[in-house]
């Protein structure tokens, strides 16, 4: 079975570097097959027996901290996953080929508890458009995500889930690759 996994965190900053052909390297030990990278921001597309998505995100975090001495937070999730997200993205509804640099997609580690997703869709945001749907939140930020208050960080301490997020043109690679 073809998946994905993103790890959330690295080579921010100068922050948790680590470089793809390690990352590549240390997924090959895991016994994953057909292992590649796209882009720094640790997307890995690999190939595994079906196997529970949780436990192949707990290998491989367990192998980053032995390996590399930090944590990531990691979200895999199948190939057919990311292609579900493209055709699902609520602003597709109205506007069947918006401008992919205001769109995003947010995963997250786990469902928010239904009380924390209400709060978070009751708040009423100037221009940006969010929709949570089970383990992942879609995102329309028509004046750019760069100096919206709706960011991974506040998806993370508002739903009380892990999240990490993608841009479209980088989801549209992982449904496609």
């Amino acid at each position: 079975m073809v998946y994905v996994a993103l790890l959330r965190g690295i080579n921010v900053s100068g922050k948790n570097k680590l470089l793809m052909a390690d990352l590549r390297a240390l997924c090959a030990t895991l016994g994953w097959q057909q292992v590649e990278t796209y882009i720094q921001s640790g997307n890995v597309r690999f190939e595994t027996a079906a196997v529970e998505a949780d436990k192949l995100e707990q290998a491989l975090q367990t192998a980053i901290a032995d390996q590399f001495g930090y944590e990531v937070p990691v979200f895999i999730r199948s190939q057919e996953h990311f292609q579900t997200a493209l055709a699902q993205h609520p602003i597709l509804r109205t506007q069947p080929e918006p401008n992919h640099k205001q769109i995003y997609v947010a995963f997250l580690n786990a469902i928010p508890a239904p009380e924390r997703v209400q709060r978070v869709l009751e708040k009423d945001w100037p221009t940006e458009q969010i929709w949570i749907q089970k383990d992942q939140v879609f995102l329309h930020y028509p004046e750019g995500a760069g100096r919206s208050k709706l960011t991974n960080n506040y998806l993370e301490k508002q739903l009380e889930v892990k999240a990490t997020t993608r841009n479209w043109r980088t989801v549209q690679k992982l449904a496609n690759w």
